[in-house]
């Protein structure tokens, strides 16, 4: 079986954390991080199921395309 390595983003949001694949545009949530990341995985095979061969296709000939995420400090007006 072939895999697709795809980027995901996990943030907190109320009691939660929520997922989302922007490539596919595919969100979950879940109590934990990991618990939001297998509902997600979940999601996006459930998602992938549903495509047409010529979007699988479009997947299959395009490597992962990395979200660099960090944190900045930015000063809050007085």
């Amino acid at each position: 079986m072939e895999n697709l390595s795809i980027s995901v983003v996990v943030f907190p949001e109320g009691r939660g954390f929520t997922s989302w694949c922007p490539k596919l545009d595919v969100a979950s949530q879940g109590k934990t991080i990991r618990n939001a990341l297998d509902n997600l995985k979940e999601a996006l095979e459930l998602h992938l199921e549903s495509m047409g061969e010529k979007e699988l296709v479009k997947l299959r000939g395009k490597h992962s395309e990395g979200i660099y995420t960090t944190t900045i400090n930015i000063p809050l007006p007085s």
